[in-house]
């Protein structure tokens, strides 16, 4: 926990971190240490239960969180994508909860938005969090790699000095797999701390 939350705070540390601890192991503490030391956090979870449960753990920790879910939006196509791009725009809140499958369906286009405007989502977070990054099997993993790659690419943001920095990436798990961190240095060429 004490090299993450030195990576948390550092200005020159490599954008991706990976924490492997077990459950009730200390890694809700390091992502709420995130949250509060960004902007606005997208934490990622592969279960809406895991959603639920981490979205009170996380405004236990004093953070506004926004659950985005598919039973939370309504509407469909281009109605939906505009409600989707306020939520991650209108920063009042800390921490926006999602699941994969959301995130997949903005790359995907599966939600209608002209011009794929709906790609400024991928703008708008200085940190993203991905937990139990073990959960996924290759197929779903290799969505979870795109959207590190999106977020990375299009996630750069001005800092106040005007020199441009990544997202900071959290991946947890109490099982890392190795195979997923591997491919997040070599082929996506991102700088990782384990």
């Amino acid at each position: 926990q004490a090299q993450t939350l030195d990576w948390i705070h550092g200005d020159d540390t490599p954008p991706v971190a990976a924490v492997c601890a077990p459950t009730g192991g200390g890694k809700t503490d390091v992502i709420t240490a995130l949250a509060g030391a960004s902007e606005q956090t997208l934490c990622i979870y592969p279960t809406n239960a895991l959603i639920d449960a981490q979205a009170d753990a996380i405004e236990d920790a004093g953070h506004s969180v926004k659950e985005v879910t598919g039973d939370t939006l309504t509407g469909s196509g281009a109605e939906r994508s505009n409600q989707l791009l306020k939520i991650a725009q209108n920063r009042h809140h800390d921490v926006i909860i999602t699941n994969p499958d959301v995130l997949q369906a903005v790359i995907q286009d599966s939600y209608f938005s002209p011009g794929s405007r709906i790609m400024e989502i991928s703008a708008q977070f200085d940190a993203a969090v991905y937990d139990e990054f073990h959960y996924y099997d290759p197929l779903a993993a290799s969505g979870l790699l795109t959207q590190i790659k999106i977020l990375s690419e299009r996630g750069e943001y001005r800092a106040e000095d005007g020199n441009k920095a990544l997202p900071k990436f959290l991946l947890t798990s109490a099982t890392p797999d190795d195979t997923f961190v591997d491919i997040i240095e070599a082929d996506l060429s991102l700088e990782l701390i384990a």
